[in-house]
């Protein structure tokens, strides 16, 4: 009897783990310039769930990035410096595993800068 509970016991852990394992889910991507296909380093973006939650991510020194998320809707801000700022609505998050959302930004305009006045 001890060695059946024990048995039933160490099934019910094995089968939650395999449960939860396959129910991770998120975005990952790529951040490239939209101009020349360069990667973007540094480039942060912020995913807002519709329950206010807010999750973060930087793109790393290859331009990628990937945040694990649950599963919902979410706006999808990308920023980088000297670049525009990118928005993306109703991004959904469904099922088990991570989509990519890779990302083309665009250069920001010019700042043009008169030291002749004060």
């Amino acid at each position: 009897m001890k060695g059946r509970i024990s048995t039933s016991i160490l099934l019910i852990v094995a089968f939650v783990g395999a449960a939860a394992a396959q129910t991770r889910s998120g975005i990952t991507g790529e951040v490239v310039s939209y101009f020349n296909g360069a990667v973007v380093v540094g480039a942060k973006i912020t995913m807002f769930a519709s329950d206010k939650r807010m999750y973060e991510a930087v793109s790393d020194g290859d331009g990628k990035y990937k945040v694990e998320l649950p599963q919902g809707k979410y706006i999808v801000i990308v920023e980088a410096l000297g670049f525009k700022k990118l928005k993306r609505k109703k991004v959904n998050v469904e099922g088990a595993g991570f989509f990519t959302f890779n990302v083309n930004l665009r250069r920001a305009g010019a700042i043009i800068v008169d030291e002749s006045h004060p």
